[in-house]
């Protein structure tokens, strides 16, 4: 789909991650904008933009359509600013434009109050949690009670009150609170949530009965949490952190014991040993010691994973070698290079970077002892599956050197999904060096054709190989989106990264096969 100047949707270039079709596209909205003073467009934009963290295309198109929108409209584009400096690490910044923006009275900064207001709170609880500053604390529960009285999720922002007001009462601080909303009315509220009761709900109800004091009960309800939707790790250790942070439980207690279990049970969390009668032993965060061979394995693959460069220092996308007898038939004794569609797009689509034009870059040493890297032109495309199918370019080259690529190994069967499910991915983000994703990986769901995992990537990640926890390709990553389509279950959305599994290539060349 493209705009009136055949410039491509918003939503599409987002959704295929080409920094030069974002940029096309966020000036048509603001065209758009400009034009009819309706902000609409921009506000979705913005949004779309924000959940694919492209924060530098996000700020211009918020920035752009905050000068020309109404008011109202504009004041539904700046929690999103905030956000994105929030995430991109400038909360000094971000603050001090939240303690600018709470001090509009005018009708139309109202309705945003609220959400501004819990953004802070959020900065100042974290603050706090890092400096053990008491004024931050009370700063907090005070943004917080804004947040409550204005608008925000009265659930979040009450439970935030009360676990903070419950630590200035443990540290003796007077947080000068006399009208903080009260844990029975809050439990009220949480058993009026819609059934099934999300993860989420029930984290809540579960911080309002440990403020009852009613720790008997906790156990119980922390089990119903794990059988919730959305239970996941990023659920597991946002309560972790909050019982730990801020409700200072011990390591040891019960529910961060429970709470580890099911963790590491999936993948992530922490262990928590006792060493001595007065420390423990443990790993911090969400992420896990990986063994030396398995860290090996992934640097021997990483030898078949290369970059694409236009003109010898422009970088495209990743690409990475395969035997051709893997794919089929007529590619045996060939080494095919792989990367996406969206990357080399086919001709008859698309007037994009084609295969003459670019070289492939291999840095790991892959020529033998005493060489470094390995280089090489004349290639051409003899396969393409539009980036609405497969997205995926099949590269043949007649330079010899691409036979000094060994080719990665094909997995004979998708992993099954399960807790504790992983996939590495191995690329070139940004068109930096080579990087392995070996961290915060978990494997989401897969079909059979379409595969999501959690593997962190960013842009020039296009056309990495997904391997299994043996190291063996299953797939080829093309995106990434904070609201991929469940590919199971009813119509939900989560966030994680796409590709498309080697079998529904082999698939695909079986129907069509490669044009030599």
């Amino acid at each position: 789909m493209t705009g009136p100047d055949d410039t491509p949707d918003l939503a599409e270039a987002v959704a295929v991650g080409n920094s030069a079709m974002i940029d096309q596209a966020v000036e048509q909205v603001l065209r758009g904008v400009v034009r009819t003073r309706d902000a609409s467009s921009a506000i979705t934009g913005v949004e779309a933009l924000l959940g694919a963290r492209r924060f530098d295309a996000m700020l211009r198109l918020a920035d752009g359509a905050a000068r020309v929108a109404p008011p109202d409209q504009a004041w539904q584009l700046w929690p999103h600013v905030v956000q994105a400096l929030i995430e991109l690490g400038a909360t000094n910044t971000a603050q001090r434009v939240i303690t600018q923006l709470l001090t509009h009275t005018e009708p139309e900064a109202a309705a945003s109050r609220g959400n501004l207001a819990a953004r802070l709170g959020r900065m100042q609880k974290d603050d706090w949690v890092d400096t053990g500053d008491t004024t931050t604390l009370v700063g907090a529960i005070g943004s917080y009670l804004d947040a409550y009285q204005h608008g925000a999720d009265p659930l979040w922002a009450g439970v935030n009150i009360v676990a903070l007001r419950a630590a200035a009462a443990r540290q003796g601080v007077d947080d000068g609170v006399t009208d903080a909303p009260a844990v029975d009315a809050l439990l009220a509220l949480a058993a009026t949530a819609p059934l099934p009761r999300s993860a989420w709900s029930i984290a809540t109800e579960l911080e309002l009965r440990l403020a009852r004091g009613e720790k008997d009960s906790l156990p119980t309800l922390l089990t119903h949490l794990f059988d919730a939707p959305e239970a996941s790790p990023f659920v597991y250790g946002s309560l972790s952190r909050q019982l730990l942070e801020v409700w200072q439980l011990d390591p040891s207690d019960p529910l961060l014991v429970m709470l580890g279990e099911r963790s590491l049970a999936s993948g992530t969390g922490e262990v928590v040993l006792p060493s001595t009668a007065e420390g423990y032993e443990k790993t911090f965060g969400t992420e896990y010691p990986i063994a030396i061979d398995v860290y090996l394995r992934g640097v021997e693959r990483a030898r078949s994973v290369g970059i694409l460069l236009r003109g010898g220092s422009f970088p495209v996308g990743t690409v990475f070698a395969l035997q051709g007898a893997d794919l089929h038939p007529s590619l045996a004794g060939r080494v095919v290079l792989v990367t996406n569609e969206h990357v080399i797009p086919d001709p008859a689509l698309e007037n994009g970077t084609q295969a003459a034009e670019v070289e492939a870059h291999f840095d790991a040493p892959v020529a033998g002892e005493h060489s470094t890297s390995l280089a090489f032109k004349g290639m051409r495309a003899i396969w393409h599956s539009p980036r609405k199918e497969l997205d995926i370019t099949l590269l043949l080259t007649d330079d010899p050197a691409a036979q000094q690529l060994t080719g990665l190994p094909v997995a004979d069967m998708l992993p099954p999904v399960r807790d504790g499910a992983y996939v590495y991915v191995v690329g070139h983000p940004l068109g930096g060096k080579l990087q392995l994703s070996i961290r915060g990986n978990d494997l989401i769901d897969h079909d059979g054709r379409v595969l999501h995992y959690l593997a962190p990537t960013k842009e020039g990640s296009s056309g990495s190989p997904v391997f299994d926890e043996n190291w063996a390709v299953i797939g080829v990553h093309h995106k990434g989106s904070d609201r991929l389509p469940a590919l199971h279950g009813a119509s939900r959305t989560y966030p994680g990264n796409e590709g498309h599994s080697i079998a529904a290539i082999r698939d695909a060349l079986t129907t069509r096969p490669p044009t030599l």
